[in-house]
């Protein structure tokens, strides 16, 4: 270890300590290489790990950036679905606070705030700006579903009468998706 040879496996506990028997020509040839380590090996291994970590460094900032979202956008939140069928993304919701230095506060289209706070990485910007004026209806039954080449298709009444057919990237939150399957799946057993 160490340019040395290893100690035997023996019980040295009751032998007596060696007088210093090294020769000064020992003594200058172990000097010798502590300087020729000192000159060429060690700046090597700091070279050696500067390069290493800068490659890591460079690496993770192209993989992980931090976006800075415009309060008031429109965002969809990436990677929620629980079931293979569902949209991968859910929303769209709108920021309405930024947290810290990459979480954000969001709401969704009836005004009421999400539960926890997303990351950036988490978030996927739709629009720069929030339509007003655009008018959102709650769902109060789904009647049905139809299947088609493009997806499923739900058969809706909304809180003010209405029915119409609707997709469920249509849908502010998959929740009543979940009941009516439920429901449908317990009406079969």
């Amino acid at each position: 270890m160490f340019g040395r040879e290893a100690n035997a496996l023996e019980d040295h506990s009751d032998a007596e300590p060696l007088e210093n028997e090294a020769t000064p020509e020992q003594i200058a040839t172990i000097h010798d290489r502590v300087l020729q380590m000192r000159a060429s090996l060690f700046p090597a291994v700091v070279q050696r790990t500067k390069t290493t970590a800068d490659r890591v460094s460079t690496r993770f900032d192209e993989a992980h950036t931090i976006k800075d979202l415009p309060i008031g956008s429109l965002v969809m939140v990436r990677g929620t679905a629980a079931r293979k069928l569902e949209p991968s993304n859910v929303g769209p919701f709108k920021i309405v606070a930024k947290i810290g230095v990459g979480s954000y506060a969001l709401e969704d289209h009836t005004g009421a705030p999400l539960p926890r706070k997303y990351a950036t990485s988490q978030l996927q910007l739709l629009a720069d700006t929030v339509d007003e004026n655009e008018d959102y209806v709650e769902i109060d039954a789904i009647l049905g579903h139809r299947n088609y080449r493009s997806g499923k298709r739900y058969h809706v009444r909304w809180t003010d009468g209405d029915e119409g057919w609707v997709t469920p990237e249509d849908f502010g939150s998959l929740d009543i998706i979940h009941e009516y399957w439920d429901k449908l799946n317990a009406s079969q057993n």
